[in-house]
């Protein structure tokens, strides 16, 4: 049993070792473009705000665009393989960068990581929040973060996966004790009202 564990364990991170490559490899490519002259990323501002984990400049926003529709049902179902092909696509047609994408919104103000979210999709949101880290800080038009969202959508899974990558990679005032127990009433209230 222990054998068929550990195949398990391996296999996993070699599928999240070929996810990491792809988003990695859209990346370069946006940045590649910028840097030869290709198409410019209209949605985004000139001035800079914070370096991210993986080199990649996260820039103050002009305003927020309209978040790709086949993007936000590929963050409504549970296959991260299938979100990351719509993600290329997307960017592919779209001619925009990863983190442009990546900051559109729906009508209510949420982002990718909002929705995979609120649906408990651990996988896309793990993956968008490691590499888009500043998006765990997000808020959409309810002042809510991707955090909250799960919380009252009862994803006690996604709030974890929320929490511990938001203690790496964002500032300390996000997960203040006081609100750690503000999120635990929460979830404690979505499971009783089922």
């Amino acid at each position: 049993m222990v054998y068929l564990d550990k195949k398990i364990e391996i296999e996993r991170g070699l599928q999240w070792k070929g996810r990491n490559k792809r988003i990695e490899r859209l990346m370069s490519r946006s940045v590649s473009n910028k840097e030869s002259g290709g198409p410019s990323d209209h949605s985004l501002g000139s001035k800079l705000k914070q370096p991210m984990h993986s080199g990649v400049i996260v820039e103050d926003r002009v305003e927020d665009q309209s978040m790709d529709l086949e993007l936000y049902w590929a963050a409504t179902k549970n296959n991260v393989d299938a979100f990351i092909d719509v993600l290329e696509q997307v960017s592919v047609k779209k001619e925009q960068s990863l983190l442009a994408i990546f900051y559109e919104v729906s009508p209510m103000g949420n982002t990718l990581l909002h929705i995979a979210a609120s649906f408990g999709n651990e996988e896309t949101l793990g993956l968008i929040a490691y590499h888009f880290p500043p998006l765990i800080k997000k808020r959409n038009s309810d002042g809510d973060t991707a955090l909250h969202v799960a919380a009252r959508a009862g994803q006690e899974l996604a709030v974890s996966i929320l929490v511990q990558l938001g203690k790496d990679f964002v500032d300390s005032p996000f997960l203040c004790s006081k609100m750690v127990g503000k999120l635990r009433e929460m979830l404690i209230g979505t499971i009783i009202c089922f």
